[in-house]
């Protein structure tokens, strides 16, 4: 096959930028091997710390945080207009046990997926459980399981702080 006069003087011309480009080709395959190094030496010298001296482990603890006895530090995000929602969709329910689902079929939340949306409510239930005004009746388990709610007459008084619901007290 015959090159033309062209095709070998462009081949030519892009020689100097082709060695540049397997250069530079080179250059990172030995940097990736030298940053392999680093980090399995790294590795190495961590294990040794952790034994050596634990204070100065960089892996967080599993498990509890120390001083909360594994209660909750903050409460579940849950705004208290959603849980006013739930409350009032209680009230509406005449005081007779309940599932969630029957607050979920009753609940009108256009902007959210299915699972955000009881996610939501049982959120809100939880709260209310929280401040005394809905009770877990029981847990069923199963195709049809969940759990069972009951308001209790609290339930009427609108929101309750934890504070004053720990206290007994509205």
């Amino acid at each position: 096959m015959n090159e033309s006069a062209a095709e070998t003087a462009l081949r030519e011309a892009l020689q100097p930028v082709i060695e540049l480009d397997s250069a530079l080709a080179l250059r990172e395959a030995h940097a990736k091997n030298e940053l392999e190094e680093v980090r399995a030496e790294r590795r190495k010298l961590a294990s040794v710390l952790r034994v050596l001296d634990p204070e100065r482990a960089t892996t967080p603890k599993r498990g509890p945080k120390p001083g909360t006895n594994g209660q909750r530090v903050m409460p579940y995000a849950i705004s208290e207009e959603k849980v006013e929602q739930v409350r009032g969709i209680v009230l509406a329910l005449g005081g007779e046990p309940f599932k969630m689902i029957d607050v979920y079929e009753r609940w009108e939340e256009n902007s959210s997926s299915e699972g955000a949306k009881k996610d939501n409510i049982n959120k809100a239930l939880s709260r209310l459980r929280e401040r005394g005004q809905v009770r877990l009746l029981k847990t069923q388990r199963g195709k049809h399981g969940g759990n069972i709610y009951l308001a209790t007459p609290r339930i009427e008084v609108g929101p309750v702080s934890e504070a004053a619901a720990a206290n007994g007290s509205e």
